[in-house]
C-alpha cells in the first residue's frame, strides 16, 4: 500500500513537471506588427524607373518612426552598390530615409541574395507579418 502511495506521488510530480514545461514563453513576441519590403533589383536600364518608384513611395503614406509597421526598400540601382533603406515619417511629417545596411556588389537577381536579405530582415525587424 505504501509502495502505491509513493508511486502515485512520483507520477503526479512527474506529470506536473512535464506539463509545466509546456507553457508558452511570451518573451519571444515580435517587436513589430508588419514589415513591407520593396525589392528593387534594377542594376540595369530600368534603374530610372526604380528611382521614380522610390520617389512616388515617399509621396504616399509612410508609417511614423515609432510605428509597429516598417517599410523597407532593397535598392540596387545602376552604378551603385545595393543598400537596404527604411522609410518613415518623423513627428513633423517629413520623410526620413535611414540606411539599415550596405552591401558589396552582388547579383541581386539570384534567389540566394533574396533569401539572405529576407533572413537579415527577420533578424533586424522581427515581426508578426512580412
Amino acid at each position: 500500500m505504501k509502495k502505491i502511495k509513493y508511486i502515485s506521488i512520483a507520477f503526479v510530480l512527474g506529470l506536473f513537471t512535464i506539463l509545466s514545461s509546456c507553457i508558452k514563453n511570451n518573451t519571444d513576441d515580435p517587436e513589430y506588427r508588419r514589415v513591407v519590403v520593396l525589392y528593387l533589383a534594377a542594376n540595369n536600364n530600368l534603374s530610372s524607373y526604380a528611382s521614380n518608384n522610390i520617389i512616388s513611395l515617399k509621396e504616399g503614406y509612410l508609417p511614423g518612426e515609432d510605428s509597429k509597421d516598417i517599410v523597407l526598400i532593397y535598392s540596387h540601382l545602376s552604378g551603385s552598390n545595393p543598400k537596404l533603406l527604411r522609410l518613415y515619417k518623423d513627428d513633423s511629417g517629413k520623410v526620413q530615409e535611414d540606411v539599415v545596411a550596405n552591401f558589396d556588389s552582388q547579383n541581386s537577381a539570384t534567389p540566394q541574395v533574396l533569401e539572405n536579405l529576407l533572413n537579415k530582415i527577420k533578424i533586424i525587424f522581427p515581426a508578426e507579418e512580412y
